[in-house]
C-alpha cells in the first residue's frame, strides 16, 4: 500500500476510536453534550443507547453477509451487543 493510503487508513482508524470514546465514554460530559447538542437530561436518558452497541451489531451483520465462512466470528462480536440491546429494550 501507498504511504497516503496508509496515512487514510490510520486516519481513519483514530477518528472510530475518538468517536466511541466520545459516545461510549464522554457521552456525559459537558463537552461531548455541546458537540452533539444533548441537555444533560437528554443524555443522561439516551446514555446507554449511545453506548456503541448498534454499530458493533451492524459490522458483526456485515461480517455475516460479505464473508459467510466467519458467520461464528461474527456472532462473537455481534452477541454481546445484541444481547445488551435486547436486554435495554426490555427494561425500558
Amino acid at each position: 500500500m501507498s504511504p497516503l493510503m496508509w496515512l487514510t487508513a490510520l486516519l481513519a482508524g483514530v477518528v472510530h476510536v475518538v468517536i466511541f470514546c466520545m459516545e461510549s465514554l464522554w457521552w456525559t460530559s459537558p463537552k461531548v453534550r455541546r458537540r452533539f447538542r444533548q441537555s444533560p437530561e437528554q443524555a443522561e436518558a439516551t446514555r446507554l443507547f449511545a453506548f456503541n452497541c448498534l454499530s458493533m451489531l451492524g459490522a458483526a451483520v456485515v461480517l455475516a453477509a460479505s464473508a459467510p465462512r466467519m458467520r461464528r466470528g461474527a456472532l462473537i462480536q455481534g452477541g454481546a451487543p445484541l444481547l445488551f440491546f435486547l436486554l435495554a429494550a426490555v427494561r425500558g
